[in-house]
């Protein structure tokens, strides 16, 4: 017999609210949609549909470009001699 196993469902923080955009001004919240090296997490991680994880990257991809978010993880300034 095959062992009685649930997964426990997981619940996106974007999946609750019904929205046409995704307000990238709100950094909190993408925040919580990339990992430690900045890269946006996939939408199986996050449970996300199709079209919320393309409303979710085109508001991360306008924050990065506005400079509410970075581009990546680590950022060296030029070494001037």
């Amino acid at each position: 017999m095959k062992p009685n196993f649930y997964r426990k469902q997981k619940h996106s923080p974007f999946a609750k609210v019904d929205l046409k955009e995704i307000d990238y001004t709100n950094s909190q919240l993408l925040e919580g949609a990339l990992t430690d090296t900045k890269k946006i997490k996939s939408a199986r991680v996050l449970n996300n549909s199709a079209r919320k994880q393309k409303l979710l990257t085109k508001a991360i991809k306008r924050a990065r470009h506005a400079g509410f978010l970075p581009h990546c993880d680590k950022y060296e300034e030029p070494k001037i001699h």
